[in-house]
């Protein structure tokens, strides 16, 4: 992974936000913007439940912070900031469904890069703060992780109606799946990291599988304005989540126009593919 060190500590390079715009969110453990200041993420350590803020170092989360604070102890995301300016802030209170960035004293990592691992058995979610409804594009980097139950990587699901009649995005058997007020299409992926783009717009819905040609539908009438969250909303099924997460960003516009360069930008860093 030298090359994605060796981006990393560009310090003066144009950074994601610099290139394609300010979306919704953007949650990273990179630096997605040359203007942002403020922190990385919030971690609570395992040993007296304290928290602290943990920024970056030359562009990506600060481990060595991190672990000075953890020790040899487990340390959970309480807060994943939102770089995009619009304080979209990702929040998780229930400390058992907070996801790990920790483990025993160790930085969790997807090919030598920091990473939030899903763990839990019935994970509430991370709130965003924004809505499933609407035009939209999602970025994600995620390892799935296999297997056949569902993994949800960003959900607007309230756990109560129909599952299609909402906002949903998930990997289920070899499947990358959208679900969107009532329309499901899904496109083969195999197991393990991917980099996946999701659209919305007024004709059409569409997902993307690390720099592969979209798979489309038409766009249904409407879906469940429900706040989207990170991982999993609330089920029962430890298997419905990632396993890990590095990167989660939405825009309130249909950029998939872009994908190409997004994906150039992102699996230039992470090396996914």
């Amino acid at each position: 992974m030298l090359h994605a060190m060796l981006r990393a500590a560009a310090g003066n390079k144009q950074r994601f936000i610099d290139i394609f715009g300010a979306p919704e969110f953007a949650y990273s453990l990179r630096l997605l913007s040359s203007t942002y200041a403020g922190e990385c993420i919030r971690v609570r350590r395992s040993s007296d439940n304290a928290e602290q803020d943990i920024g970056f170092l030359v562009g990506v989360l600060d481990e060595s912070a991190l672990t000075a604070f953890v020790g040899a102890n487990d340390g959970r995301v309480t807060t994943w900031y939102d770089q995009s300016g619009n304080v979209n802030n990702a929040t998780e209170t229930i400390a058992s469904y907070q996801p790990l960035i920790v483990i025993s004293g160790t930085v969790y990592k997807e090919s030598g890069l920091p990473a939030v691992r899903y763990a839990g058995s019935s994970m509430d979610g991370m709130t965003t703060g924004v809505t499933g409804l609407s035009t939209k594009t999602v970025i994600s980097v995620v390892n799935t992780n296999g297997g056949a139950a569902g993994r949800r990587i960003l959900t607007a699901y309230n756990g109560t109606s129909a599952v299609g009649d909402q906002f949903l995005c998930d990997r289920y058997n070899n499947d990358i799946r959208l679900f969107d007020g009532g329309l499901a299409i899904s496109k083969s992926a195999p197991s393990g990291r991917s980099i996946v783009i999701l659209h919305r717009n007024s004709s059409e819905i569409g997902i993307r599988y690390n720099g592969s040609a979209a798979t489309t539908g038409t766009t249904p009438n409407a879906s469940t304005s429900t706040t989207l969250k990170l991982f999993e909303e609330g089920g029962s099924n430890v298997d419905e989540s990632p396993l890990s997460l590095s990167e989660s960003i939405v825009y309130s516009t249909d950029i998939s126009g872009d994908a190409a360069a997004i994906n150039l930008d992102v699996n230039d860093f992470y090396g996914v593919y």
